[in-house]
């Protein structure tokens, strides 16, 4: 029902336009600066998903749904500059003369949005279009943006292989923290709401699914992780729950190792090496398995 709910309320805003394709009009996407604007690409994207992923929930509980869900999913108008290589946060970010919003210039924008594309909505597109989002947005974000926006950049600068500035934005992510009252998240550097969980939370994700490199596919956890961040040598992520089964998988600048916490029977679990070859290999608790 949930799936469900979603799905309808998004049928229900977009508006198909003479270029046959589905457009969502006057939004205010993740950045705050920008209000009623056309075409959020963020919030664009993340409909389309939540249309196809409510038709694949309802087919898998033989359940059917409106057709036009997987045509407005299909042909959902995304903003996208040919000549720049990447994705503009709405229709007419480089074209407006005054704000739409009442806090800045249109180029300004206040924390993470059009870059959550890549993290977490996975969104598919070129390593150069990815990496064109995040130089782009990395220049236009306010230095006094709220601290979840630079783990989102943390994890996808990892995701395009520049650790030394991902690493720069993990430590950013975390400033606000040691800045603030009784070592809890603030808001920015410079103070705004406290125990800001939303910085937390974002650190945690660029732990987890950065230098943690969880990635959750419809059939598999994937793992991809980077080298560990400046001077640790491992990176250790303990009760990681897949499918039911609690996991420690621990990262160095050799292996990656994971293991099953506790001798119950677990659904099995195979580990297998996706880029370099190999077979696969039953994970059994108490057996830890390094690749």
């Amino acid at each position: 029902p949930l799936a469900q709910g979603i799905a309808e309320f998004w049928a229900s805003k977009v508006v198909k336009q003479a270029d046959g394709l589905y457009h969502i009009l006057k939004v205010m996407g993740p950045d705050e600066y920008h209000q009623l604007t056309d075409d959020n690409a963020y919030t664009n994207s993340a409909a389309a998903i939540a249309l196809e992923f409510a038709t694949a929930a309802a087919g898998a509980l033989g359940l059917t749904t409106p057709a036009e869900w997987g045509e407005i999913a299909r042909d959902m108008f995304i903003p996208y500059n040919e000549t720049m290589d990447f994705h503009p946060e709405y229709m007419s970010y480089y074209d407006k003369e005054i704000p739409t919003g009442p806090y800045a210039v249109p180029e300004v924008v206040k924390q993470a949005d059009t870059i959550l594309m890549g993290f977490p909505l996975g969104v598919n597109m070129s390593s150069s279009t990815r990496l064109n989002d995040l130089d782009v947005y990395s220049r236009t974000t306010t230095v006094s943006g709220p601290a979840m926006t630079w783990a989102m950049f943390a994890v996808g600068y990892l995701d395009t292989g520049d650790e030394a500035t991902a690493h720069a934005f993990f430590t950013r992510g975390y400033a606000n923290a040691l800045n603030g009252a009784f070592g809890v998240w603030q808001e920015t550097p410079h103070g705004g709401a406290v125990n800001f969980l939303t910085g937390a939370g974002g650190f945690l994700q660029s732990v987890i699914f950065g230098y943690g490199g969880l990635r959750l596919s419809n059939d598999a956890l994937l793992l991809n992780p980077p080298q560990p961040p400046g001077n640790a040598t491992s990176v250790g992520l303990h009760g990681v729950d897949y499918l039911g089964v609690p996991l420690a998988i621990t990262t160095t600048k050799d292996e990656v190792t994971v293991e099953i916490l506790q001798p119950k029977p677990w659904p099995k679990l195979e580990m297998r090496p996706l880029v370099h070859g190999g077979s696969a290999r039953q994970l059994e608790a108490g057996v830890p398995i390094s690749l």
